[in-house]
């Protein structure tokens, strides 16, 4: 590959992964990132001797950092190290009933008494099943650039074969009697911020990443393994530039030319990879004359994702506990249809939501100091495009969030709370940069030709890559470094042919 002048906009996991394997070509490479800090939504914060993760806190399929720093010529283990964890998840229903999900089905299996019987029977169906297509999506469909001609033929096929019209709540239900195992089995598009109940059911293929490769901690928290992999682009010759906004996409005869910064300075290049949302990528950063352009109109045909509230809290005292939760709980609502319906069809802001609980101090006691409680809580919200006065409504939100979260919990944590911190979709829009503070991006949704996100290339504007939760295969740590590896491959595709 001939050396080009690349540039990257945001210093997200997609855009470092992209940085370090064109560094590695030779390409002299510059990320802009608008904050102080690189990861995206991926790092740490530190507050009083607490330390909480603010985006994913476990890592599945772990070798995908193992390849991308064999492709640097070195090891992880020599850069930063992965703790392992059992059980992935615990489901709390509203009467605590409790069914904690292993990584290993026999250990499911073994501990869960709920599963017996027909249940029993419709959990090993659910798993062979998901296996048997596992590959086929996590390789030959997200490992590959989709807008491949051949890559897309192939794909319609399979789609077709596997039915992808039926939902995952419909899959689900076919499957157990129970309806916590219904809901538990039926929830999967929710990671990638889709609705159970027209998500394809293909998405139940999340559940076998974790079965297959485990979920691990990074130590030393998230934050540490992102330094990693900064140190490992430097060391590769890329340079980031810190606090830099891009204003814009250069274009010049439907070819990127460079990018103007926040501050008027143009900047030329050979190409441009977005690693900034995909949807504000298109409706932001292209230039005015952006509706001749057939990807930009298709971007803004796409559903906006969901956004969340997230709640860090550190107490002075371990919590005594109603029953006993996992580092990882998800803890459903009594009326979870209900929850659901406010979420996706109606927008609004639901009384009584899903929770995700995170006790990062369970998972590494080093989260908190001695003696005291790390927790975090994400509640899934509508978007900015439905609900926008989050100034007026964040801090009565936060205290009902507090009160679901006491349910939980004997201990009195008002009375323990010594810190906190929440972020509401207005200040993930700020930080992160994203559309209608979306988390995710797109709210995926399987098209006929296969895709759920934006191409890794972009179709009508040459020379202009995208990267992240909004390229194609989108979110979710392994569908990021997956899609950063084929971004860079339709890159050396397109530039050995000039």
């Amino acid at each position: 590959m001939k050396p080009l002048n690349v540039i990257i906009i945001g210093a997200g996991l997609g855009g470092l992964a992209c940085g370090i394997r064109l560094a590695v070509e030779g390409c002299k490479v510059k990320i802009f990132e608008k904050n102080h800090f690189a990861g995206g939504s991926l790092g740490s914060i530190r507050l009083k001797g607490f330390t909480f993760n603010t985006g994913a806190e476990y890592i599945s399929a772990p070798f995908l950092f193992d390849q991308l720093y064999e492709y640097a010529g070195k090891r992880r283990i020599d850069s930063f190290k992965f703790r392992d964890c059992d059980p992935i998840f615990q489901a709390v229903f509203p009467d605590f009933k409790r069914f904690a999900l292993y990584s290993n089905p026999a250990e499911t299996v073994k501990l869960n008494p709920m599963l017996s019987g027909a249940d029993l029977q419709g959990f090993n169906s659910f798993t062979e099943e998901s296996a048997a297509i596992f590959d086929d999506i996590f390789f030959d469909y997200c490992g590959r650039p989709v807008d491949e001609n051949t890559f897309r033929f192939r794909t319609n096929l399979w789609l077709r074969r596997m039915n992808p019209q039926k939902t995952c709540e419909e899959y689900a239900n076919e499957k157990f009697q129970t309806p916590e195992l219904q809901q538990l089995f039926g929830f999967w598009p929710l990671i990638g911020g889709g609705n159970p109940k027209s998500a394809t059911h293909l998405f139940r293929a999340f559940s076998q990443m974790f079965q297959r490769w485990g979920t691990a901690v990074p130590d030393g928290g998230m934050d540490n393994m992102v330094q990693a992999i900064v140190r490992l682009f430097r060391e590769s010759g890329g340079e980031i530039f810190y606090g830099t906004e891009v204003s814009e996409i250069q274009i010049f005869n439907h070819t990127v030319s460079g990018v103007r910064l926040k501050d008027g300075r143009i900047q030329q290049a050979d190409l441009v990879i977005s690693d900034a949302d995909a949807a504000a990528t298109y409706r932001y950063l292209i230039d005015s004359d952006r509706t001749r352009y057939d990807s930009v109109n298709q971007a803004k045909t796409k559903i906006s994702g969901i956004s969340a509230f997230v709640y860090h809290l550190g107490t002075r005292c371990i919590l005594q506990e109603r029953a006993p939760l996992a580092p990882l709980n998800i803890l459903f609502p009594e009326d979870y249809d209900r929850f659901l319906n406010e979420l996706f069809d109606q927008k609004t802001l639901s009384d009584h939501p899903l929770l995700i609980l995170r006790m990062a101090s369970k998972i590494i006691p080093d989260n908190a100091p001695f003696g005291c409680e790390a927790l975090s809580v994400i509640v899934p919200v509508p978007n900015l495009e439905s609900i926008n006065p989050w100034d007026h409504i964040s801090y009565s939100y936060r205290n009902h969030v507090l009160d679901l979260l006491q349910n939980y919990f004997l201990t009195d944590i008002r009375t323990n709370l010594i810190v906190e911190e929440y972020l509401d979709p207005i200040i993930i829009k700020n930080r992160l940069g994203s559309h209608a503070g979306s988390i995710l991006s797109f709210q995926p949704e399987l098209q006929k030709n296969g895709e759920i996100r934006m191409a890794n290339r972009c179709r009508d504007i040459r020379h202009l890559y995208l990267a992240g939760n909004g390229a194609h295969p989108g979110a979710t740590i392994p569908g990021v470094l997956s899609g950063a590896a084929n971004t860079v491959q339709v890159i050396k595709e397109d530039f050995d042919k000039e």
